[in-house]
């Protein structure tokens, strides 16, 4: 695949991941890159060769794969298209505009407030991983692959 960068997919629930190789998936390492489908309207375009591409409406980001085996071609379209029909992003038709990010959106797994508010329990944990120099210096002295965490504590005169 000449003129292709190697990198190893993993498809989950709502969401596409993209590592740098298998091990550093078998290892546990942040992923490269993720696609939420709940987040944006994805769109697949089968192509010749194998390939596909993954375009994310309103964004001029598309993602271009390609395939070693017919085999494996058609068990990723089969699987993308049901996950992509399923998701949010395709039945709201959810639109994002590059101009509403100032980092590539799509490296780092988001979730609006509206959701985290409805969603987060006392007792849940959240894990931060920023890109400041403090960030990078607190993950190199703890030897950890995040820089702060937080526990959730709902308060009943605040819920709604």
């Amino acid at each position: 695949m000449k003129g292709w960068q190697k990198r190893y997919f993993v498809l989950r629930q709502n969401r596409i991941e993209y590592f740098q190789t298998e091990k550093d998936f078998d290892l546990g390492i942040h992923p490269k890159g993720i696609i939420q489908f709940d987040s944006v309207r994805v769109i697949l375009t089968e192509q010749k060769n194998l390939e596909f591409s993954l375009s994310l409406q309103g964004s001029s980001r598309v993602f271009r794969l390609k395939c070693k085996r017919k085999e494996e071609y058609d068990c990723w379209i089969t699987e993308l298209n049901s996950v992509i029909k399923e998701s949010k992003g395709y039945r709201l038709n959810i639109h994002i505009s590059d101009g509403d990010f100032n980092i590539d959106f799509w490296r780092f797994a988001h979730i609006k407030e509206e959701e985290f508010l409805s969603d987060a329990e006392t007792g849940d944990i959240v894990l931060f991983r920023g890109s400041h120099f403090g960030a990078k210096l607190t993950r190199k002295w703890t030897n950890g692959s995040v820089d702060h965490a937080a526990m959730v504590i709902r308060l009943e005169k605040y819920d709604n």
